[in-house]
């Protein structure tokens, strides 16, 4: 800057102009805080013009991406519960649910890819569709044909070959009778017990796909047909047209059940190999898109606020500069106060906005929370219906003993019967009121064999009460007693009738069956083993208000890998197609729901024990007076 000073002179000095260096000064002072005002305007501009983009995004793509990848999620997830029904009921209704949710996920998953604009989602979600698409391809053309195929064999074999076999060999057993010749009587009644217990176990396994069960079909119906031949080398000119009846009658039987057990396996592999896993693999991938966009949402939210707080720093300093300067500049301040104002006005109102848009998808939240709730339940309804699903597979697999035990009486009470109408044609009727008070003895049994097994196969919806917890163990001794028969195992109980629990009769029973049968599995498995299975009760030291029941064997034991793992479902160690692996799970989480605890160890006896922690029914009855009081 260059500076003009006036000369001196002795005439009277003129009115002289301001300094130029004071003038620029003066006018620099507004020019330097115009360009500060207008820099950090601007810059509050930007951070608005920011903050507003922004929300425009979330508010306008990224909320609502999130919601259609949540609904995507729960679409899937009630597609497996579909499947899952299906595959435990077998109810067509469940396939209409399975359909109409495949329906309604293409639309979800077309309306998202009509609005989601990344080109990595779009990828995702593309491929969630082709294999969505292939999934439920694989379900209609595969899964139901041979549901179908399935259903349609179980009709031959059960509802008209089994009935015509049975038709024919009540035919030739009375016949045989009728002859009285020993050996043909011998044939026709073992024929008819093999057709009998193999119709059974052809029940069970079209019911429940157990491998044991269909093992033993196969066995008891190739032992029928070997009888049959047997019986054809001794028939006469009366017995032979019957057999050649049988014989063809059977010979479609065990063909239908061949079939049948030939697309079973087809229809297991399909499911176990592809449409159960496939099912959270599809979840997993849609939860991948939704987190992804979530992610975005989150990261978009912090910058904003960053922003927000940037800009009301910078406004912050521009008051300060503004009230350094001085108050000449007050009109250009009440300016930027002013724009300040409106640019916090129209951030408030965008906040308020998202704010309301949040509020809104919350409450839409708290909707789908509320309906997946209510799937929980009634998914919890479905796992209650497997546990009475396991008893009756459990019934399944002692009915060849429950046959023994019922056969030998009804033998009985047909030749006592027969006696006494013979003893009443001689006019004896002492002998014939001893042969009925036989026959009524031998009724008492078979109702008191076929009161326990109706006590075990009912629903256990009881409420908690005091059990004796000798009558539990009487009773499982009682329904596994065929099984323990059949392969020679001694079991023993020290359980005294003065110990009583807290607990529901029925689901204490349904544990206990499933500890004794797996101990017996156990002992027949062990070519050393003495064949025996305690149970008995012991203390327990941590926690004296609790009894413990323990079921020891002395067969092959368990791994110490296996000691954690022997309570997850599916996991078995027996042999492959002997058990679904679900018998501990479910005992487990009966167990459980009585206040108790189930846990395995090496056993006294060499084998494994099973242990079973109870409450002691005074010490529940005793807490129960407590909270009254």
């Amino acid at each position: 800057m260059q500076t003009t000073n006036a000369t001196p002179t002795t005439e009277a000095e003129p009115l002289q102009e301001p300094p130029r260096d004071t003038l620029v000064k003066a006018l620099l002072t507004p020019v330097l805080l115009l360009i500060f005002m207008i820099l950090i305007g601007g810059i509050a501009m930007s951070n608005l013009r920011s903050i507003g983009l922004r929300t425009s995004v979330m508010t306008q793509d990224l909320v609502p991406n999130t919601g259609q990848a949540t609904d995507v999620m729960r679409s899937l997830f009630l597609e497996r519960l579909a499947v899952d029904s299906f595959r435990i009921t077998g109810n067509h209704t469940d396939v209409r649910d399975f359909l109409l949710q495949q329906s309604v996920t293409r639309q979800l998953l077309f309306d998202a890819m009509e609005t989601i604009n990344d080109a990595e989602r779009l990828k995702l979600l593309h491929e969630l569709s082709d294999r969505h698409s292939a999934y439920g391809r694989r379900f209609l053309n595969e899964v139901i044909p041979a549901y179908r195929e399935m259903d349609a064999l179980r009709i031959e074999v059960v509802d008209r070959y089994g009935p015509e076999a049975k038709r024919f060999i009540d035919r030739l057993v009375e016949t045989a009778l009728s002859s009285g010749q020993p050996t043909e009587v011998r044939l026709a009644v073992s024929a008819q017990a093999q057709m009998l217990n193999a119709g059974t176990q052809v029940s069970v396994f079209v019911t429940t796909q157990n491998a044991s069960a269909r093992q033993e079909a196969a066995v008891l119906i190739t032992d029928a047909r070997n009888t049959i031949l047997e019986f054809d080398g001794i028939a006469d000119f009366v017995t032979r047209p019957m057999l050649l009846s049988l014989s063809s009658i059977w010979s479609q039987y065990e063909d239908a059940f061949q079939r049948l057990v030939f697309v079973s396996r087809e229809y297991e592999a399909i499911m176990n190999e592809y449409i159960l896993p496939e099912g959270p693999l599809l979840t997993d991938l849609a939860r991948d898109i939704q987190g992804d966009i979530f992610g975005e949402l989150q990261q978009l939210g912090d910058a904003s606020q960053s922003q927000v707080a940037s800009t009301n720093a910078v406004t912050a300093g521009l008051i300060v500069v503004v009230l350094i300067l001085g108050g000449g500049l007050a009109l250009i301040s009440v300016r930027d106060t002013h724009q300040r104002k409106r640019y916090e006005h129209a951030l408030e109102v965008a906040r308020n906005e998202l704010e309301q848009r949040v509020v809104e998808r919350t409450v839409a939240l708290s909707v789908s929370n509320q309906r997946l709730r209510e799937e929980v339940d009634q998914h919890h309804k479905t796992q209650n219906e497997l546990i009475q699903t396991a008893k009756l597979a459990v019934l399944g697999q002692l009915s060849a003993g429950i046959n023994h035990e019922l056969n030998q009486p009804l033998t009985a009470i047909r030749a006592f019967a027969e006696n006494a109408v013979r003893f009443l044609e001689r006019s004896e009727p002492e002998q014939a009121q001893k042969n009925l008070q036989r026959i009524a003895e031998l009724g008492q049994r078979m109702g008191e064999i076929i009161a326990r097994f109706k006590v075990f196969a009912r629903k256990g919806d009881t409420p908690m009460g005091v059990v004796s917890l000798q009558a539990s163990v009487q009773g499982a001794l009682t329904i596994v007693n065929a099984s323990l028969k059949r392969h020679q195992v001694q079991a023993q109980s020290s359980v005294t009738d003065d110990e009583l629990v807290q607990a529901d009769m029925v689901y204490l029973e349904q544990v206990l069956v499933n500890l004794l049968s797996n101990a017996v599995d156990a002992v027949v498995e062990n070519p050393h083993s003495l064949r025996r299975v305690d149970v008995y009760t012991e203390p327990c030291p941590e926690s004296p208000e609790h009894l413990v029941v323990v079921i020891g064997d002395d067969g092959v034991g368990l791994d110490e890998a296996h000691v954690d793992r022997v309570f997850e479902p599916f996991f078995t160690t027996k042999q492959s197609g002997v058990g679904l692996g679900l018998g501990l799970s479910i005992s487990h989480r009966i167990v459980e729901a009585l206040n108790g605890d189930l846990w395995a160890r090496p056993g006294r006896l060499g084998g494994a024990e099973f242990c079973v922690r109870l409450t002691r029914a005074d010490e529940a009855e005793s807490r129960l007076q407590e909270n009254r009081g």
